[in-house]
């Protein structure tokens, strides 16, 4: 079976991003799932932790078996080496009303990074998380006022079209870079995922990280 080219592979993605919606599709959502990979060589294991958003206690935690990988790294190509082990993790959780992913939604050249195409793929409400800008300006001149006095919002922008934030704690000076993966508002994105910063990475994956590193 002959795999597709990465230029193939771009204009897939072109086609996958029609499919994202940038909307609000579950009301007052009360579990969250965090997953992320961790990579030692050439293998591949990924984590996850199912969190309740109302007391942000975990409720389970599952870790992948560890698999080789023969996909390097290509940036905007995350999906070719972490979608496999990500869909394996997130399907031994039966329920959860919103994915927290490491990886890029929206903001991503072909405006399809990995959070939207496991959305796409699920159909569920998707975050994407990345701690460095994989696409799109940053204003750092103009942060906007989302009501939060305790933390720094950076709209990042591809021309005129909101794509991400770029958010910190005001009293630190690393932060995340925040996008919409599928079925749900940046703004839910970012009502979810504030409460849950507390370093750089938010803490839902800050421990998936830990989790996987304990288990290698």
């Amino acid at each position: 079976m002959q795999h597709p080219t990465l230029e193939q592979l771009k204009l897939l993605q072109i086609k996958r991003a029609s499919l994202v919606k940038e909307k609000d599709y579950v009301k007052n959502p009360e579990t969250l799932l965090a997953v992320s990979v961790l990579q030692i060589q050439q293998k591949i294991r990924a984590g996850g932790i199912l969190f309740d958003l109302k007391s942000r206690s975990q409720l389970d935690s599952q870790v992948g078996k560890l698999t080789t990988t023969s996909s390097p790294y290509i940036s905007s190509f995350l999906s070719l080496r972490n979608k496999q082990p990500l869909l394996q993790i997130i399907r031994k959780f039966s329920n959860f009303d919103v994915l927290m992913v490491e990886g890029a939604g929206k903001q991503h050249p072909r405006h399809y990074g990995l959070a939207c195409e496991l959305g796409v793929d699920l159909d569920i409400p998707t975050i994407g998380i990345t701690k460095s800008s994989l696409y799109g300006i940053t204003d750092f001149s103009q942060p906007h006022d989302l009501g939060e006095p305790n933390f720094d919002f950076f709209p990042v922008f591809d021309e005129d079209y909101l794509i991400a934030y770029f958010i910190k704690k005001i009293t630190n000076k690393q932060g995340i870079f925040l996008s919409v993966g599928h079925k749900i508002s940046l703004q839910t994105a970012v009502d979810i995922v504030l409460p849950f910063i507390v370093y750089k990475l938010p803490e839902p994956l800050r421990l998936v990280k830990i989790l996987l590193k304990r288990s290698t």
